[in-house]
C-alpha cells in the first residue's frame, strides 16, 4: 500500500512538473532574465543579483546554525560550543567580504 502511494504521488508530481513548471519557464525567463540582461536595467540587475547574494548568505548562516546544533548534541556543550562558535566566525567573515564585494557592471563575454 505504501509503495502504491509513493509511485502515485511521483507520477503525480513529475506530471506537474512536466505540465506546469515548464509551460512557465518562457515567462519565467522573459520577467527575470530578460529585465536583467537588458542594459537599461542595470538598477535592476543590481537588486536582484544583491538579494540573491544575501538569499545565499542567509541559506549558509541556517545550515552552519543545522551542523551546530548537531555539533553540540554530539559533543556537548564545552567542545560543541567552541566548535560552533569557530564555524559561524569563520562564515561571518566570508560573508562580510561577500556581501561588500562590488558587482561589476561591465559583463564579461
Amino acid at each position: 500500500m505504501a509503495l502504491t502511494l509513493v509511485a502515485t504521488l511521483g507520477g503525480l508530481l513529475f506530471g506537474y512538473d512536466t505540465a506546469v513548471v515548464n509551460g512557465a519557464e518562457k515567462s519565467l525567463v522573459q520577467f527575470y532574465i530578460a529585465r536583467i540582461i537588458d542594459p537599461g536595467n542595470l538598477d535592476y540587475a543590481i537588486k536582484m543579483i544583491t538579494q540573491y547574494k544575501f538569499m545565499v548568505t542567509l541559506a549558509f548562516y541556517l545550515v552552519v546554525l543545522i551542523v551546530s546544533a548537531q555539533i553540540l548534541k554530539l559533543l556537548g556543550k564545552n567542545k560543541g560550543f567552541l566548535i560552533s562558535a569557530i564555524l559561524l566566525i569563520i562564515l561571518t567573515i566570508w560573508a562580510v567580504g561577500y556581501l561588500k564585494a562590488s558587482i561589476s557592471q561591465t559583463p564579461d563575454l
